[in-house]
């Protein structure tokens, strides 16, 4: 998820139709910068939880989240969805 730095970089980016809006009503984040933004519907990324170092930012209620899937299943339906398995590749 990616923040807007303003209202013209909000328009540009809802200008593609990979990319979905995000209110900071949406979910639930655990960081005292709430900020609206857009999900890169379009690009998914792999990792194994037991080799990876991460954190939970925040988290989506469950409307959302159908939303997101529906829109990644669309974008799959039209040859756009980019699966990035780099990280889960035994090297």
């Amino acid at each position: 998820m990616s923040s807007f730095k303003n209202e013209k970089h909000r328009k540009k980016k809802l200008r593609y139709k990979e990319n979905i809006e995000i209110d900071v009503n949406d979910g639930t984040i655990k960081s005292k910068k709430i900020k609206s933004g857009y999900i890169k519907s379009d690009q998914l990324f792999y990792f194994n939880k037991k080799t990876t170092k991460y954190y939970v930012v925040g988290q989506v209620d469950g409307d959302v989240l159908i939303k997101v899937l529906e829109h990644i299943s669309y974008l799959d339906s039209l040859g756009l969805l980019k699966q990035n398995i780099w990280n889960i590749i035994k090297q």
